[in-house]
């Protein structure tokens, strides 16, 4: 009976220790299943289809969190004028079928449609509206289809294109620099001037999940085509959003004007930065 009573008082503690075991390995085990948002990469990187005419998608070094999107402002206040410059916006997709001979496969690539709503109809009015917004500021603006004039130059160039997914979960902009540039600082303050004030304005996250096909955008390789940009012209190309996600698509086909505003209130503030 003795023997009986001391396994009796041993049996709890080995319980306990296979519970507590249990509970810790129910934690680990739903950090990594119960994930809220897993399909937007908050805590891996997922695979992604890639927009009309991307080839070779990657993927950022480590996953970033996602902050919660802000309420879009009703408008934006442009700096004032005048503000000097050249700057080229091109329309993506736009008249892609007349691409010279160099370009010649991607002639066939007219842009995403989801919805109703085409991207080379978004990126005309969206460019065509900043383009407005810059002139009216004293800027010069080239309005540029899917051929680039061979060696284009100006003080910042900006390639105007929408996003697709097959997870309508996904949403956000894009915003990428040539990964071969010859003038990487400039193209980074382009970059990062554009992308502040474009999610000021709209709300939207920004998507790290950048392709090789847009830091390898052909608009910006003068080293294997002849249309393409001047090296020494600072260029980015943005994702206005996904076509594909609701809220996104609200955006790209009610508020137009609002992506407009807030590209061309980059552009000129970046321009201001350079003493335009």
């Amino acid at each position: 009976m003795r023997a009986g009573r001391a396994q009796r008082r041993r049996f709890p503690w080995r319980w306990v220790v296979l519970v507590a075991l249990a509970l810790a390995l129910c934690a680990v085990t739903a950090r990594f299943t119960m994930r809220p948002d897993a399909s937007r990469g908050e805590w891996f990187s997922a695979g992604l289809a890639q927009p009309a005419g991307a080839a070779g998608a990657t993927s950022p070094a480590a996953a970033t969190p996602r902050p919660a999107p802000a309420t879009p402002a009703a408008t934006v206040v442009l700096p004032p004028g005048p503000v000097h410059g050249r700057v080229g916006l091109q329309v993506g997709h736009w008249e892609s079928a007349e691409l010279p001979d160099e370009l010649a496969v991607l002639r066939g690539q007219q842009g995403a449609e989801s919805a109703g709503l085409r991207e080379v109809d978004v990126n005309y009015a969206v460019a065509r509206q900043a383009a407005a917004l810059l002139r009216a500021r004293g800027v010069t603006v080239d309005l540029l289809p899917a051929t680039v004039p061979p060696g284009y130059r100006a003080d910042a160039f900006v390639a105007v294109h929408c996003d697709v997914n097959g997870d309508p979960a996904m949403r956000g902009y894009k915003l990428a620099r040539s990964s071969g540039s010859a003038i990487p600082q400039r193209d980074d303050i382009l970059l990062e001037t554009i992308g502040t004030r474009y999610a000021a304005a709209t709300g939207q996250p920004r998507d790290l999940h950048v392709t090789a096909a847009m830091t390898g955008y052909y608009a910006f390789n003068s080293r294997d085509f002849v249309h393409a940009i001047d090296p020494q012209t600072p260029a980015v190309i943005i994702e206005l959003g996904f076509l594909t996600n609701p809220e996104d698509r609200e955006l790209l086909k009610d508020r137009q004007d609002l992506l407009a505003a807030a590209l061309a209130d980059g552009i000129l503030r970046y321009l201001m930065s350079q003493g335009q």
